[in-house]
């Protein structure tokens, strides 16, 4: 019975550890609004946005033909979670990073990206 209690104890420990999330991790459990804020004087061509934990950055935010114009402002409803960010004011190269910034924490509510010159 000793061993059974055990063996219990040791794959619930082992089960919970495995639930717990990693700071690179994206939860699904909270929305987060970002508000991409255009003060650099500048058009934005494009807005890439990932899960820390990505090796990719996935689909340009703006999408085709759009763009962020300086003093406009894109809000985009993300899970909370790790996120990096990066955008581009080259037209005609959607790869330049204008502007970067990595491993921003949402955790829900707004959170702003101002892109500066």
């Amino acid at each position: 019975m000793k061993f059974s209690i055990t063996a219990f104890a040791v794959a619930a420990t082992v089960g919970l550890s495995a639930c717990q999330p990693t700071p690179t991790t994206v939860s699904t459990s909270g929305v987060s609004n970002l508000n991409i804020v255009n003060n650099s004087g500048r058009t934005a061509f494009y807005i890439y946005l990932s899960p820390c934990s990505s090796s990719t950055w996935g689909q340009d935010r703006l999408g085709s033909g759009e763009v962020l114009s300086a003093g406009g402002v894109r809000s985009i409803s993300l899970p909370s979670g790790c996120w990096d960010m990066r955008a581009s004011a080259d037209v005609t190269n959607p790869d330049a990073s204008t502007w970067l910034q990595r491993n921003v924490q949402l955790s829900g509510g707004s959170f702003d990206w101002t892109l500066m010159r």
